[in-house]
């Protein structure tokens, strides 16, 4: 876990099986949850999904933190400058000038006042513009914004993958829509000794409460929807990319075998070329921006051949992969 952060995990998974629980009457739910576990990594247990709930939050907690550092430092700047926007305007009042107040100076005035001679904001930063991290982003989004497929020295569950980690999201946010769906209320009664005593009792429908317990649950299940669909398409992603690679090697190959028939020195380029072709793939992400000429000039220093001959590789190469995409 990251430094700092406590991660609380004994609640997680208590209210829903992620491996073989359902939703009695919710198949829209029962839906999400066979789909999130068909992303997951064969011989799964539950202790090693607790730990990949372990891994969401940290990074939720860890990415809240930084946006919350941000948040603080600008509401900072803006009451600085509320603060000499209303000390001016009260100043040239007090001079007896004429001016005209900002619409600023009516809204915020109200939320300085002096103290041991000091002019202090006495509000909240949510009151001028700033509101709470929670209330601007989901977790989904906390996790998506703050997650590192790159990094994995502080992961608890090291061998998962991308989609596997939006796989867990899903069923965690699914555990969370069962133990919202079954929580009743509680609250203090007297009983006929006249002794107090707490009554749990199932909300009633149309209460408030319950409306709330409602809007809350739809959210929750909108999130783990969302994951589920976006550890889907991680693996579709993959899948293309795969097949596309295949493609490319294979056409790639089959150029080289017919030059190789040719002479000894085509069977020595049909291996430049496919030693050109694998470095290309290994940092195709990188050199995706980069124009022929530029990837071409990196090239020369992997294999050793002629500058057109590693330009043009380069060329058939993206050119397979765009026909083939």
């Amino acid at each position: 876990m990251a430094d700092g952060f406590s991660i609380i995990l004994v609640d997680v998974f208590k209210s829903f099986d992620p491996l073989n629980g359902c939703f009695y009457g919710q198949e829209r739910l029962n839906d999400i949850a066979r789909r999130a576990r068909r992303q997951l990594a064969g011989g799964r247990t539950l202790e090693q999904l607790i730990d990949g709930v372990g891994d969401i939050k940290t990074v939720i907690d860890v990415h809240t933190g930084s946006l919350e550092e941000e948040r603080e430092k600008q509401a900072q700047k803006k009451i600085s400058e509320l603060r000499d926007m209303i000390l001016g305007v009260e100043h040239m009042s007090l001079r007896g000038e004429k001016f005209y107040a900002p619409e600023e100076y009516f809204e915020y005035r109200s939320l300085f006042s002096g103290h041991d001679g000091r002019f202090e904001f006495s509000g909240d930063i949510e009151s001028i513009g700033f509101p709470a991290i929670d209330d601007q982003y989901t977790d989904l989004e906390l996790f998506q914004f703050g997650f590192d497929v790159d990094d994995d020295e502080w992961r608890d569950l090291k061998d998962a993958d991308e989609k596997e980690f939006y796989a867990i999201f899903s069923l965690w946010k699914l555990d969370e829509v069962h133990r919202l769906s079954k929580m009743k209320q509680s609250f203090m009664a007297t009983t006929a000794d006249g002794d107090l005593e707490v009554v749990t009792t199932a909300i009633p429908k149309g209460s408030e409460h319950y409306l709330w317990r409602l809007s809350t649950v739809k959210d929750v299940a909108l999130e783990a929807m969302e994951a589920v669909c976006y550890a889907e398409h991680l693996q579709q992603m993959q899948q293309h990319r795969t097949a596309l690679e295949k493609t490319v090697r294979s056409e790639i190959s089959d150029r080289a075998r017919k030059a190789a028939r040719l002479n000894k020195k085509h069977r020595e380029v049909r291996q430049l070329k496919t030693e050109l072709t694998d470095w290309y793939f290994s940092n195709r992400d990188e050199y995706q921006s980069l124009s022929n000429e530029k990837v071409a000039e990196l090239g020369i220093k992997i294999v050793p051949l002629p500058y057109r001959t590693i330009r043009d590789t380069i060329a058939a190469i993206r050119k397979t992969l765009h026909l083939a995409g």
